[in-house]
């Protein structure tokens, strides 16, 4: 690590500050990478019932966003259904992430042009 603190400012006015890893973790979201080899179908009606908005990335993974908290009721959830995982990846907030989430709730609006 560069560094073992981390502190935002916007005008003039700390916005947060923590640990890398604190500030990362506090975006609240993880991404759940799945390869399915056979089940997808079953994933995806599982997705829909908890409301999840699974996308499909362009290395044939089905991605889903969860909160952090859910991740091990998901985990579970998923490994009781007819399915078979080739590949899955749960990827983790980086702080470049939480500073451009922070940078962008904290910005001023755009004043309309005339």
């Amino acid at each position: 690590e560069l560094c073992d603190r981390v502190i935002f400012i916007h005008r003039g006015r700390i916005v947060d500050a923590g640990s890398p890893r604190e500030l990362a973790r506090r975006q609240g979201q993880v991404r759940l990478r799945l390869r399915f080899e056979h089940g997808r179908d079953a994933f995806l009606a599982f997705a829909n019932k908890r409301k999840w908005t699974p996308e499909e990335s362009c290395d044939g993974f089905t991605v889903v966003a969860l909160h952090e908290g859910e991740l091990q009721d998901a985990l579970t959830g998923i490994l009781a259904l007819p399915v078979t995982i080739a590949d899955f990846e749960v990827h983790q907030p980086s702080l470049e992430e939480y500073f451009i989430d922070t940078a962008e709730a904290t910005a001023a609006p755009a004043i309309p042009s005339v």
